[in-house]
């Protein structure tokens, strides 16, 4: 889609951009995230059905979100959390071992930070899919003090916000210990704990309650798409961009969900209230991965490109005539990849890849979601003239969307 960025030019979106995701013009992605911790602290007061914002992981990132609450049953104002600061201290103490800042480059340059969860002695690590969106180049750093590790993505779910890494190189890891979401009540206490604003180090803390359940969000902003998260835990917890794929636990320090997204506060601020996928959902996805189970949500291994930088508006391909077709509208063409390497060009238009047609940009992202790197498929376009071409073209690697 084409998106305008707040200096007003348009800025394009990449095969990869899921929903939420816009890119400046100097290349970096900026993402509907969840927040982290600035500092450990009792949570009080309520929140309405009113705007909200999400903040986002990457510490240069512009603007908020709005992120409006829509589930059933509503939002409750949060009581205080039934344990103190020192116990939730002494809790947290005993899960950070397992938690690892998540740092990454960015293909389109920059970098980002996050947060995430070590699931296995082996190095497997669970975050958000937005985390490492883009990424080129991922470590994670346990503790946010210890060693640091290259890791790659074994996995990813777009719609439901969830990665699985594997760590290289990295010896016998400590795990986090995981509870059953669906055994939360509104009122339970919890803990939050991540790699606020992106900053490093110990990870940060705070506590507060369950105050609604199975809650749905929609995210947009004036620079991006809207975007739906459902099935939410909420909980009234002061959060800060950086810590999407933080754990959140229960008092015992068994994870119970992992954060994605804030409401209230601004940019770098605290929020009176945060969102967490329920672990449970979380695990589904991370076995239908291990398990090597593609399907529409679900990708395995790396993603696969065509090489191309796209527009998501209705593009004229009629010349002087100046008539209009749906497809996913090339802005540019990176030298080197498949479609350059096919002939397509700026200015053409895609309406078609493997068979599947191609009616905007998002089509095009959804239909590659179903290859691999080194796939042959036949794709199809349209030329500024009007005339149709096809080819077969090998895709080539690239980051998540």
């Amino acid at each position: 889609m084409s998106y305008e960025n707040p200096g007003g030019s348009p800025v394009p979106s990449f095969e990869g951009d899921g929903p939420g995701s816009t890119r400046s013009g100097d290349g970096r992605t900026r993402r509907v995230t969840a927040a982290g911790v600035a500092a450990l602290m009792l949570v009080s007061g309520g929140i309405g059905a009113g705007a909200a914002a999400a903040f986002r992981n990457t510490p240069t990132a512009s603007p908020s979100v709005d992120l409006t609450p829509r589930g059933s049953g509503g939002l409750v104002s949060p009581t205080a959390p039934p344990t103190t600061s020192a116990d939730a201290a002494s809790v947290a103490a005993q899960v950070i071992p397992a938690v690892v800042d998540v740092n990454t480059r960015l293909s389109g340059g920059g970098a980002a930070a996050g947060t995430g969860m070590v699931l296995s002695a082996s190095g497997e690590i669970l975050t958000n899919n937005h985390v490492i969106e883009d990424a080129s180049e991922i470590r994670v750093q346990v503790s946010g003090t210890g060693p640091s590790y290259s890791a790659h993505v074994v996995g990813y779910d777009v719609s439901d916000d969830v990665a699985l890494l594997q760590t290289e190189g990295a010896p016998s890891l400590v795990t986090v210990k995981t509870g059953r979401s669906a055994a939360l009540n509104v009122g339970d206490g919890v803990i939050a704990i991540g790699n606020a604003l992106g900053r490093g180090g110990t990870p940060a803390v705070t506590q507060g309650v369950v105050t609604g359940l199975n809650q749905s969000l929609t995210a947009g902003d004036a620079i991006g798409p809207s975007n739906s998260l459902t099935g939410m835990i909420a909980m009234s917890a002061p959060l800060q961009e950086g810590d999407s794929g933080g754990p959140v636990v229960d008092h015992a320090g068994a994870v119970v969900g992992m954060n994605t997204a804030a409401a209230g506060g601004g940019r770098r601020s605290s929020s009176s209230i945060g969102f967490a996928i329920p672990i449970d959902r979380a695990l589904s996805v991370v076995n239908q991965i291990r398990a090597g189970q593609g399907s529409g949500a679900v990708h395995i291994g790396q993603r696969a490109l065509l090489g191309v930088v796209l527009q998501d508006a209705s593009s004229s391909i009629g010349g002087a005539s100046g008539s209009t077709a749906p497809g996913a509208a090339v802005s540019s063409v990176p030298p080197g990849g498949p479609a350059a390497g096919a002939g397509i060009a700026s200015g053409d238009v895609i309406v078609e890849l493997g068979g599947t047609a191609i009616t905007q940009a998002s089509d095009l992202t959804a239909a590659l979601g179903r290859y691999h790197p080194g796939d042959k498929v036949s794709v199809a376009w349209v030329d500024g003239s009007g005339r149709r071409h096809t080819a077969s073209v090998q895709l080539t690697a690239g980051p998540p969307s």
